[in-house]
C-alpha cells in the first residue's frame, strides 16, 4: 500500500516538473515570436506549469469524486 501511495506521489512530481518546464518553453517561444519582452520567463513559466498542474488535480479529484459517488 504504501509502495502504491510514494509511486503516485513520485508521479505526480514529475508531472508538476514536466508542466513547468512545458510551460517555460511555451512562453519562452511566445517571447521570441511575439517580441514580448519578458523579463523573467522562468518565474511566468513556472506559474503556468504549477497553474496547469493544479487544474488537472483538481479535475481528477472531481472524477473520482465523481465515480466513487455513482457506486
Amino acid at each position: 500500500m504504501k509502495n502504491k501511495i510514494f509511486k503516485y506521489i513520485g508521479l505526480e512530481v514529475l508531472l508538476l516538473l514536466a508542466l513547468m518546464l512545458c510551460g517555460t518553453i511555451v512562453v519562452k517561444i511566445f517571447n521570441v515570436a511575439l517580441k514580448l519582452q519578458f523579463e523573467s520567463i522562468g518565474t511566468t513559466g513556472f506559474i503556468a506549469g504549477l497553474c496547469a498542474w493544479l487544474i488537472l488535480l483538481i479535475g481528477w479529484g472531481i472524477k473520482a469524486a465523481k465515480a466513487k459517488r455513482n457506486k
